[in-house]
């Protein structure tokens, strides 16, 4: 959900006005369990304590140095990995629905919805990469970017990454996928994880630390029966869950 309101009329309400009614017609309408976001410095206090958001998680820019990586995971090899041709199907929902449990809240990674996030944006290209062990397809996208710390040097942006928290299996999918960019090579990579999201600390061990920027999320149940999905320690995010990645 984005809410915006023209600048001639800050100040007024408005915007709480237009998102208190927004909910009361997903929640009466449309019986939708929640409304989630990552409220930026402009928002973050009226969504907190106008709206009632919980604020529920400060996530990091987790950052690798793309030599460093390839020198802490030489040893391990790079896996082959396949770039997603003709979008994603149900092989790759099952890699998704395989990280699962009962205690895990995410969005859900249908095709049709990988589709239009990723091969249907009219903006940004995503190239994405598919490895397959015991027959299920884990994937990942990737978003090529021009560096904001290095003028002339580009970064990786690992937009989605769907795989088991295994150290050994991150480092050669990341060395696979660093690989396809040879002719451009990355100077960094870049991922967006929770802190309760166990891929982070294999992330940390590859050499990724937290820096900024801090993205802030939060959620706003809209059932009682809903109050589980504010438990920061269910949720499992990735950039490609925020508009701006």
């Amino acid at each position: 959900m984005t809410t915006m309101t023209d600048p001639d009329y800050a100040g007024r309400g408005v915007f709480v006005t237009l998102a208190s009614e927004l909910y009361q017609e997903l929640r009466d309408r449309h019986e939708h369990l929640a409304v989630w976001g990552f409220p930026n410095l402009n928002s973050h206090y009226g969504f907190v304590n106008r709206l009632g958001w919980s604020d529920l998680l400060h996530l990091p820019m987790f950052v690798a140095d793309a030599d460093l990586l390839a020198e802490r995971c030489g040893a391990i090899g790079a896996a082959t990995v396949t770039p997603i041709a003709g979008g994603f199907s149900a092989k790759h929902t099952g890699a998704a629905e395989s990280l699962l449990t009962n205690r895990i809240t995410t969005v859900e990674r249908r095709p049709e919805v990988l589709d239009w996030r990723f091969f249907a944006h009219p903006v940004f290209r995503y190239d994405a990469f598919e490895w397959e062990r015991d027959g299920i397809h884990y994937y990942m996208v990737a978003r090529l970017v021009d560096s904001l710390r290095e003028e002339g040097e580009t970064e990786l942006n690992i937009v989605e990454c769907r795989i088991p928290p295994d150290r050994r299996l991150l480092g050669q999918l990341l060395l696979g996928v660093l690989g396809e960019y040879i002719n451009r090579m990355p100077k960094r990579l870049n991922m967006i994880l929770s802190v309760h999201d166990p891929l982070s600390v294999e992330a940390e061990r590859l050499g990724f630390i937290p820096l900024d920027p801090v993205f802030r999320f939060g959620v706003l149940p809209l059932r009682e029966s809903e109050a589980e999905i504010a438990d920061p320690r269910r949720w499992r995010l990735s950039m490609s869950d925020s508009d701006i990645f």
